[in-house]
C-alpha cells in the first residue's frame, strides 16, 4: 500500500508489491494529466516528477533556487508592483497606517 496525502507518506508491504503499485500510480498519473494537457506534455510531467524525486537535498535546494530566479526575472516587476498596490490599498483602508 502507498498512501501521501498533505506531503505525509506512507508504504507498506513487499518489494514487489510496492514496485507493482509505483507502475500503477504513474500510469494512472499519465491518464490523468494526458486528460488536462495532452499526452505529450503529460509525460514530459511525470518524468519532470521522478527527475525530482531522484534529487538529493542540495540538488532540490539548488533547483528551488534556479526556479524562484526565473519566476522574479519573470515575474519580479509585477510583484513588487502589486505589492505597492496592496500597501497603498492597506494604508488607505486603516487611515494612513499599515496594520
Amino acid at each position: 500500500m502507498i498512501k501521501c496525502e498533505k506531503g505525509v507518506f506512507e508504504a507498506q508491504g513487499s518489494d514487489t508489491t510496492l514496485k507493482a503499485e509505483l507502475a500503477i500510480i504513474i500510469e494512472n498519473l499519465k491518464k490523468c494529466f494526458a486528460e488536462k494537457i495532452g499526452q505529450k506534455e503529460a509525460d514530459e510531467e511525470i518524468r519532470e516528477a521522478i527527475r525530482i524525486g531522484f534529487m538529493t537535498e542540495e540538488e532540490f535546494r539548488d533547483e528551488l533556487k534556479r526556479v524562484e530566479s526565473k519566476i522574479s526575472e519573470k515575474f519580479g516587476g509585477a510583484i513588487e508592483d502589486i505589492m505597492e498596490l496592496i500597501d497603498e490599498a492597506m494604508r488607505e483602508a486603516h487611515g494612513g497606517r499599515r496594520k
